[in-house]
């Protein structure tokens, strides 16, 4: 992996981890921040999320300004945790926003197209359940279709890591 690009690095890191894990966003996530904090210890989404909220090197970031560090290389991981089961985890892919939906999703029995949202920062995402299509993406989607839907989506949160410096 080149560390001499940022946004390359990422990239490679993503579409790595969209290779090896993907039935697992957790173990996705991980590969990737391992790239950088290699010490890095595995966790589920439920157990990350809180981990990232809590830990100094780790700072919340608005979906406005993930398109901005994302381009710039900067990891972001981003979640929901959920006290009933599993939560999920992605990680913002580097590139220009899109519009979310636009692919073929099964609602109440039928195939339909998503309606399109946005436009979002891309993702990279993998699931164990893949129930809904928008979870599977290694950057052809948004961080908002692996939830699908705006009520769900606004309780996502995003941390970006922040570099030695403290930017």
């Amino acid at each position: 992996m080149s560390n001499k690009d940022p946004v390359k690095k990422l990239k490679e890191a993503a579409d790595e981890a969209y290779k090896l894990y993907p039935n697992s966003c957790s173990h996705s996530a991980w590969y990737v921040i391992k790239q950088y904090i290699p010490d890095q210890a595995y966790s589920p989404a439920n157990v990350l999320l809180p981990h990232l909220a809590h830990n100094s090197r780790w700072k919340r970031v608005v979906v406005n300004e993930l398109e901005k560090y994302v381009n710039e290389g900067v990891l972001i991981v981003g979640g929901l945790a959920d006290p009933k089961g599993n939560g999920h985890v992605v990680v913002v892919y580097p590139g220009k926003a899109k519009m979310s939906g636009g692919y073929g999703a099964s609602i109440d029995g039928e195939t339909q197209q998503a309606r399109p949202r946005g436009p979002f920062a891309r993702v990279m995402s993998t699931s164990i359940s893949r129930n809904w299509p928008g979870t599977m993406s290694n950057g052809d989607k948004t961080v908002w279709d692996p939830w699908g839907s705006d009520k769900k989506f606004s309780k996502v949160t995003f941390y970006r890591l922040v570099s030695s410096d403290g930017k």
